[in-house]
């Protein structure tokens, strides 16, 4: 079967909505898992940032006529805290470089209009920002996780 280019671009956004959400989900348990005040903060606003992100791109599913999914692998176990801590803050910063790649690939994905991708250069923007946010952070996680 021939894949058309709308439905490679609801592919494209549906590995996007996948990342965000996973990228939620673990900095929702950072911030669960932390005891300083700055770490909670930052993590929730990044969290929420998130689903933001993740409901922008559920709308932008559905008005190409597509159903929003999500991929497999993309969830973070509940049972994960002090992992979720780390896949945030640790050098490798696992999330932030899975939601970063997926953006730059969709970015550069010739298969989607360019109408179709202002919302996610701003999106783009917005995790770049945050990225740098949580580069700045060179406080030790030791003891932070409940």
């Amino acid at each position: 079967m021939v894949t058309t280019t709308n439905e490679q671009v609801i592919e494209a956004f549906n590995r996007l909505l996948a990342v965000c959400k996973a990228s939620e989900q673990a900095f929702r348990l950072a911030a669960q898992a932390v005891h300083d005040s700055d770490l909670k903060i930052l993590f929730r606003q990044v969290s929420y940032q998130r689903a933001r992100m993740a409901s922008e791109i559920r709308s932008e599913i559905r008005l190409l006529g597509g159903e929003p999914e999500m991929l497999d692998g993309m969830t973070m176990p509940a049972a994960c805290d002090g992992v979720a801590v780390a896949a945030v803050q640790d050098d490798d910063h696992f999330m932030q470089d899975a939601v970063d790649l997926t953006f730059s690939e969709t970015l550069l994905d010739t298969n989607i209009p360019p109408e179709l991708l202002i919302v996610h250069r701003k999106q783009y923007a917005e995790v770049r920002q945050s990225i740098e946010r949580l580069h700045a952070l060179k406080q030790p996680l030791a003891g932070q996780v409940s």
